[in-house]
């Protein structure tokens, strides 16, 4: 009887502690063996940034983006002054850091859209 209350506190204690897990960005968890591979960037892989980080909520989409600043659409996209997009998105002195009011993306994201732009911005 012993053993069998011993077990089911065990099995118990076993199922709580999985319920304390939490989750971490992958990059973090996994340094020096990241995923991010930027070796053909496109607007669909930027877009992917863009529209949950800074087309969110209309900031930069719509008929009044802000600042002008449209990123909603790959003709849109190729208006933006791409220094004062990485300068706002790696949070640099002088520019606006961006997302606002949101944390600063990843350096995969920061690094995917910069090798978007080194890459011609393509489609």
């Amino acid at each position: 009887m012993a053993t069998r209350i011993i077990n089911l506190l065990l099995f118990t204690i076993g199922i709580l502690s999985l319920n304390a897990c939490y989750y971490d960005k992958k990059e973090d968890l996994f340094i020096g063996l990241s995923s991010c591979d930027t070796t053909e960037i496109t607007f669909v892989d930027v877009q992917d940034i863009f529209e949950p980080s800074c087309a969110y909520a209309g900031c930069h989409a719509g008929p009044s983006p802000a600042f002008g600043i449209d990123l909603s659409t790959y003709e849109a996209s190729l208006n933006v002054d791409t220094l004062q997009l990485m300068g706002s998105v790696r949070h640099e002195s002088g520019y606006i850091a961006m997302p606002q009011g949101q944390p600063k993306l990843s350096d995969c994201q920061i690094n995917t859209l910069q090798a978007w732009i080194n890459q011609g911005r393509k489609p």
